[in-house]
């Protein structure tokens, strides 16, 4: 356990204070939004996924969103969700792709 312990803080030292405070609040968005919308965080969805992305789009930038996207990745692989990505989600890249030529 304390090796383990050791190995987390080694990998947590590597990311740097601002990035992981910029996960954490695009992470705390994304949770209150899905509360708010009675829809689940984690695991999500493409569909929560995407609708959540068109409404902070009203809101940010894309590269706002980029970085949410980040974040909601590094939460699941966090929770145990390995190799999990947000942008592999049936339709999240194509809605970005769009995005990005409409703003």
């Amino acid at each position: 356990a304390e090796l383990a312990d050791e190995a987390r803080q080694i990998i947590a030292a590597g990311v740097p204070e601002n990035t992981r405070r910029t996960y954490r609040a695009q992470w705390t968005q994304f949770v209150a939004w899905c509360a708010a919308e009675q829809l689940s965080p984690c695991p999500t969805t493409n569909e929560t996924l995407i609708l959540y992305l068109t409404e902070r789009s009203k809101q940010v930038k894309v590269s706002t969103l980029e970085v949410a996207l980040a974040a909601i990745t590094v939460a699941h692989r966090e929770a145990g969700h390995a190799n999990w990505a947000a942008t592999d989600l049936p339709g999240v890249k194509a809605f970005m792709r769009g995005l990005r030529r409409t703003k």
